[in-house]
């Protein structure tokens, strides 16, 4: 903590503000019905459980949407993106 305090530029710094921030948004993702049912659930986002030609007819304005859209983009795929590992916290870990 001192050196967060003596180096506010360090990158350890921006790593811990990303940490809190990620772990104080769970905590508001799982006080909406909508993110408790997510978090208790974890689905997972790959090409076996979402079909991106049905994502991209879905309206602008929506996650389908603008997730099919932003991979299709960037030609990533989400089978090519590991499942995170070293995090003792289940739902950390599904969030990351």
């Amino acid at each position: 903590m001192i050196l967060l305090l003596l180096r506010p530029s360090n990158r350890f710094n921006e790593r811990c503000c990303k940490l809190y921030s990620t772990t104080y948004n769970i905590y508001k993702f799982r006080a909406h019905p909508d993110g408790k049912k997510i978090l208790d659930d974890k689905p997972r986002v790959n090409e076996e459980t979402w079909n991106m030609e049905y994502l991209l007819k879905l309206p602008d304005n929506t996650f389908g949407n603008q997730y099919a859209v932003w991979m299709s983009k960037f030609k990533f795929s989400s089978n090519e993106r590991p499942i995170v590992k070293y995090v003792p916290d289940l739902e950390l870990a599904y969030i990351i």
